[in-house]
């Protein structure tokens, strides 16, 4: 799903052009989707601000149970990871193909080759520490880094090369050569 959310304030809660919707006496009121006999009536009611509303968290553990996903399958942290992932820092998105949910994200894979004493090499991961423990399933990776929203994929190369291996933008420019033709967008 993608949903835009949106609040809207009544401006005067007592004005007669809105008795329909339950003010200014916050009423409970009915709908109807259409003239038909079968057509669907829907109740309202005001509720306090905070008493219908939900979470990111809640409305992502909604979204993941109605997909038959177990949270409870879960790592410690992940679903607080994924709301952060998604809603605050929107690097990735959940969406609906057929009726499975997936999670979409854009990487950068960067590939540093160099040649020691004339045979090529490639830099990749030995392991990484994660959350205490250390993770093995890296193992001989390239450099990889999610692209934040509207990031191109050279911002995030630069910002690759910085926070993964600690290179500032001068050294990087100077030490370091680009092939854009081995560029490849893969899905």
């Amino acid at each position: 799903y993608l949903t835009h959310e949106i609040r809207m304030r009544v401006l005067d809660p007592s004005s007669a052009g809105l008795k329909n919707i339950g003010l200014p006496d916050f009423s409970d009121f009915d709908t109807v989707s259409g003239p038909d006999p079968d057509s669907q009536t829907q109740n309202w009611h005001w509720a306090k601000v905070g008493g219908a509303s939900t979470s990111n968290t809640d409305s992502l553990f909604k979204l993941l149970c109605d997909h038959n996903i177990n949270v409870a399958e879960f790592e410690h942290g992940a679903l607080h990871d994924l709301v952060e992932e998604v809603y605050e820092a929107k690097v990735s998105t959940l969406m609906l193909r057929g009726k499975e949910l997936q999670r979409h994200l854009q990487i950068v894979k960067v590939w540093v080759l160099a040649d020691i004493l004339s045979v090529p090499h490639l830099l990749v991961q030995s392991s990484k520490l994660y959350r205490g423990k250390k993770d093995l399933s890296v193992k001989d990776r390239p450099i990889s880094m999610r692209l934040s929203h509207g990031q191109s994929w050279q911002q995030a190369l630069t910002m690759a090369l910085q926070q993964r291996l600690g290179l500032d933008a001068k050294r990087i420019d100077d030490l370091v050569e680009v092939d854009e033709s081995s560029y490849c967008l893969c899905e």
